[in-house]
């Protein structure tokens, strides 16, 4: 079984004994039979169920033989498609292929560290569009 930090931490955070020690036995009870067990205050129980997909995770892995815990989805460069779809559900003004272009060129990285959502770059895009009327970035302008 692995503990999760934060989990363990909003735990210590609790206020009440009581719920303290509820949080920690409906965690350790979800982490050996799957299911919170009934009775728990209603503070250890929000907070344990905030966390489920987290705990899961952790309880999945662990059955599995592999260390426990939360796990990054690796990161997939977007396609010029899937850029122009975001693009235009979101009413961005940016060039979809230029993006692309401009981080492919930069291995998906922001400067020296790889790029984790190309949403959130959009977003900056579209707001340094709209500063600078233009869609193209300057050199080094995004790195």
């Amino acid at each position: 079984m692995h503990l999760h930090d934060p989990i363990i931490d909003g735990m210590l955070m609790l206020p009440d004994e009581a719920d303290r020690k509820d949080a920690l036995y409906g965690y350790v009870s979800y982490m050996r039979e799957g299911r919170l067990p009934e009775g728990l205050s209603v503070i250890a129980t929000a907070l344990l169920t905030g966390n489920l997909p987290a705990i899961e995770n952790s309880r999945t892995r662990a059955a599995s033989g592999k260390k426990g815990g939360a796990t990054r989805e690796r990161f997939k460069p977007p396609t010029v498609a899937e850029v122009a779809a975001y693009v235009a559900e979101k009413g961005y003004g940016f060039d979809p292929e230029q993006f692309v272009a401009f981080y492919e060129s930069k291995g998906w990285k922001v400067g020296s560290q790889s790029m984790r959502s190309w949403k959130a770059a959009c977003t900056t895009w579209q707001k340094r569009h709209e500063a600078d009327g233009k869609g193209a970035p300057s050199h080094g302008e995004y790195d």
